[in-house]
């Protein structure tokens, strides 16, 4: 039976509002990097329905711990214009030759929770624009 990797060695850093790649990893306690490549129907007047692949898009929701480091980012790529960051995952952690997947994204949702007796949290998702690039730490 194949085992898989442990979560705790995944990384993700995304560039802050004067690009600078920002690892916010240490508050990460989930991520996800999901990918759809949209199907168009192009069959005509036939029984069975044929389907042509057609746009490929990607996502990364992510959430944690709040702390004022990441808030920090995310507070201020919501705050402004630019449309979008550098962000880099690594399923593996960062050592040479680990798997990572970089490319463009816009920040387009960032959430904090919190209360008198529970742990203050956020959540964000960022929203990929162009390619995703599989490639490798060095």
């Amino acid at each position: 039976m194949a085992k898989g990797k442990p979560g705790y060695k995944i990384s993700i850093k995304i560039a802050n509002a004067s690009g600078v790649m920002t690892d916010v990893t240490p508050w990460a306690n989930q991520v996800a990097l999901n990918e759809v490549k949209e199907q168009i129907e192009s069959s005509v007047l036939q029984f069975d329905k044929e389907f042509t692949s057609g746009q490929h898009s990607w996502v990364v929701p992510f959430s944690g711990l709040w702390h004022p480091t990441p808030d920090a980012v995310f507070a201020g790529l919501m705050g402004e214009n630019t449309d979008e960051r550098n962000i880099e995952i690594g399923w593996e952690g960062t050592g040479a030759g680990k798997v990572k997947y970089t490319g463009l994204a816009n920040l387009g949702q960032y959430d904090r929770t919190g209360g008198g007796s529970s742990v203050n949290t956020f959540s964000a998702t960022a929203q990929g624009t162009g390619p995703l690039t599989l490639g490798s730490f060095s």
